[in-house]
């Protein structure tokens, strides 16, 4: 897993991942964490004590992002979207799911 950088109590983040690894590491027999620099610090019940962490390896590189937006290079998913955006008013709230084509719009 992939945390960020501990705070002076000991206690690191799990940052953006916090829904997909804090369960697993409650139940780990062994945890290998990676120390992000730039993983951000998120509050709430997102923490582990690194005297929990068995394998720690410093990193410091960007997080992964996915593309948004339509960006993945269709013509065919751009024209969609534009026909459905000028059937859209201004100040509408919508919700169309997930995907190429809604992100596009």
């Amino acid at each position: 897993m992939q945390v960020s950088p501990p705070d002076n109590y000991g206690f690191c983040s799990f940052g953006i991942e916090v829904g997909l690894t804090k369960t697993p590491a409650e139940s780990a027999k062994v945890i290998i964490a990676e120390v992000n620099q730039q993983m951000p610090r998120t509050l709430g019940d997102s923490f582990i004590h690194v005297s929990h962490l068995d394998h720690i390896i410093p990193v410091n590189y960007p997080l992964p992002e996915v593309v948004m937006g339509g960006e993945d290079g269709s013509e065919i998913t751009q024209k969609i979207a534009e026909y459905i955006a000028e059937l859209i008013p201004d100040g509408a709230t919508m919700q169309m799911g997930i995907g190429a084509v809604p992100d596009a719009v």
